[in-house]
């Protein structure tokens, strides 16, 4: 059994112990924002103004024909996130709702610097331009 001491075998051990960062790091924002989610409101789909144009609502933990705003911000690719809180005719996307998904957002995304993958921030910071707009 291998063991990661020294200069020599930490280049070794470097490799998996990226995958593992990245492993964790990625359950431990499942958990936040899956937990963020099921404390929030849910509201009558009625009430969500699509406009003509198809947007991503997501029902989770919700009773028929209602949908969640803040899981609807989170749990959702971050081009459904950005076409929701640019919509004009939004009106269910509240302060409230918008102050959890951006606290939660910003939080992830200030710590995913961190982590050894290579990803793009430009619509990260759209979406978080967008919800502390809507704050």
């Amino acid at each position: 059994r291998k063991r990661c001491h020294g200069e020599t075998r930490l280049r070794t051990c470097q490799p998996w112990a990226k995958i593992a960062d990245a492993t964790l790091f990625a359950m431990f924002c499942a958990l936040i924002t899956g937990f963020t989610s099921w404390i929030s409101r849910c509201f009558p789909s009625e009430a969500h103004n699509l406009s003509g144009e198809k947007l991503s609502s997501v029902q989770f933990d919700c009773p028929a024909q209602h949908f969640n705003p803040v899981a609807s911000l989170l749990l959702t690719t971050p081009d459904g996130a950005v076409k929701l809180l640019f919509n004009r005719d939004n009106f269910v996307m509240t302060g409230r709702a918008s102050a959890i998904a951006f606290l939660t957002y910003f939080t992830m995304n200030v710590a995913f610097t961190g982590v050894p993958v290579p990803t793009g921030n430009f619509t990260g910071t759209m979406v978080i331009g967008g919800m502390a707009g809507g704050v």
